[in-house]
């Protein structure tokens, strides 16, 4: 919400609303003082509003707790705090690395917290596994996971075309190499 009302600032500048360019500030700034609350031992957490505390589970993490580092709206030092958790999602790609949707939250915080280096090194592997497909000459049947799911007629893979989905065990599927990982989404080093 922050954001897009920070965007909403704009196009009332552009449109020339000046008493809405206030207005949205100050719920821009509202939104975002309500946003760093959220930041809770070196993660943006999820709240309980009946109790006015923040959900602290046990091994827990997901993409979207890096959101306000996406977006700009986390403070320089929350934004210190939060690099270390990168390396979380590095050692256990499954699902978040895998899908484009959860790559655009973790590559844009990535990137504002200046760990582009590490971004790059993500990417790369996205790529080695995606290539495969992207690079293919010739038409092929899709995954040997779903034999049945498509009638033979249409049980193919156009070629040069890369899946929504990146699998980091690509058991059973088209692409050829890639590395694969044992721990599973929401697993994480105890801290």
């Amino acid at each position: 919400m922050a954001q897009a009302m920070r965007t909403m600032v704009d196009y009332a500048r552009i449109a020339g609303q000046e008493d809405d360019v206030a207005m949205w500030q100050r719920l821009a700034e509202d939104r975002i003082s309500r946003t760093r609350s959220m930041y809770v031992d070196g993660w943006f957490r999820d709240w309980d509003g009946r109790d006015n505390r923040p959900f602290l589970l046990e091994d827990y993490y997901d993409v979207m707790m890096l959101v306000p580092l996406s977006v700009g709206v986390a403070t320089p030092a929350q934004v210190e705090g939060v690099k270390p958790r990168f390396q979380i999602f590095c050692d256990n790609p499954t699902p978040f690395l895998e899908w484009p949707s959860f790559w655009l939250p973790f590559s844009e915080a990535g990137w504002n917290a200046g760990l582009r280096d590490l971004i790059a090194e993500e990417l790369v592997k996205v790529g080695n596994r995606i290539y495969a497909q992207t690079d293919a000459r010739e038409v092929t049947p899709t995954s040997a996971r779903y034999p049945d799911r498509l009638p033979a007629p249409y049980n193919y893979r156009i070629p040069g075309v890369a899946s929504e989905f990146w699998p980091v065990n690509l058991e059973g599927t088209r692409c050829s190499t890639a590395a694969s990982t044992t721990a599973g989404a929401r697993r994480s080093p105890r801290w």
